[in-house]
C-alpha cells in the first residue's frame, strides 16, 4: 500500500515544495547467512515488486564492504522503496493544511475524553475541539491524555535514539555510499564526506536509555578504524 500511496502523496505535496521527493532505492544488508536466506526468499515471493538480490560481488555492496572493513555483507535492493526527509515532509504538510484552510491551534492539549460518540480535546487555555476522530502524534505523552481503562485504548510509548558520527579520516568518503541503507537493523544515512547518522534504537519507554553508544556502533564484526575512533 505504501508503495502505491507515497508517490501519489509526494506528487500532490510537490505543488507546494518541489524539493520534496523519495530518495530511492532502499538497500537492506546483513552479515548473517540465515537472514540473507530469508531476504532471498522474500525477493522470490515478491518478484513483481522491483526487488533484487545483492550478493557481495555487487559493485554497491563492494563499496559498502570496503568502507566498513568487511567482505561478507549481502542483501537486497528495492528500487521502488526509499526515504523521505521527515523535517521537509512535516513542513510541507503544514503548508498544505494551511492552504486547505485547516484550523491550527497553537496550544497544549491537556485532556481528551469521549462524550456521546464524539471526542473532545481540551487545551491548556480551556478551548475545546470536538470531532469524530483524533490522531495522536505524540508517542511519549499520549499516555497522559487518554485513559486506557475508560477508553479501552492500549497505548505504548516509543522513542528512538540515533548517533551522528564524524570522522577526520582522508581515506573515507561517506558520500560515495548510497544515500541510505540498512545493515542488520541499523539505518545508515551519510550526511557529508565525513559525517554519517546511524540509528535507531527502539525503546518502549518514556525516558531514553543510557549507554546506547555500543548498541548503535557494534553492528559490524570488525569495526573500521574511522568508526572505532
Amino acid at each position: 500500500q505504501s508503495l502505491e500511496l507515497w508517490p501519489k502523496w509526494i506528487k500532490l505535496l510537490q505543488e507546494i515544495n518541489k524539493e520534496l521527493h523519495i530518495e530511492k532505492p532502499l538497500i537492506k544488508l546483513t552479515q548473517n547467512t540465515t537472514k540473507f536466506e530469508k531476504l532471498k526468499k522474500f525477493v522470490h515471493e515478491n518478484s513483481d515488486q522491483g526487488i533484487e538480490i545483492l550478493n557481495k560481488e555487487s559493485i554497491l555492496v563492494k563499496n559498502i564492504n570496503q568502507t566498513f572493513n568487511t567482505n561478507n555483507l549481502k542483501g537486497i535492493i528495492s528500487h521502488k522503496d526509499g526515504r523521505i526527509n521527515p523535517i521537509s515532509l512535516l513542513d510541507t504538510l503544514n503548508l498544505y493544511l494551511k492552504n486547505k484552510k485547516i484550523n491550527f491551534l497553537k496550544d497544549e492539549i491537556i485532556n481528551i475524553k469521549r462524550l456521546n460518540k464524539r471526542w473532545i480535546a481540551t487545551s491548556k487555555n480551556n478551548d475545546e475541539i470536538k470531532s469524530d476522530a483524533i490522531i495522536l502524534c505524540n508517542s511519549l505523552s499520549a499516555l497522559n491524555l487518554v485513559s486506557e481503562k475508560i477508553h479501552k485504548v492500549q497505548l505504548k510509548p516509543v522513542l528512538g535514539q540515533a548517533i551522528e558520527v564524524c570522522t577526520q579520516s582522508d581515506e573515507v568518503d561517506l558520500l560515495s555510499l548510497p544515500k541510505h541503507f540498512n545493515i542488520d537493523g541499523k539505518n545508515i544515512i551519510p550526511i557529508t564526506k565525513n559525517k554519517i547518522i546511524i540509528g535507531s534504537t527502539d525503546e518502549y519507554h518514556e525516558k531514553p536509555a543510557e549507554n546506547v553508544f555500543e548498541k548503535l556502533t557494534d553492528f559490524i564484526e570488525n569495526k573500521p578504524e574511522w568508526l572505532s575512533k
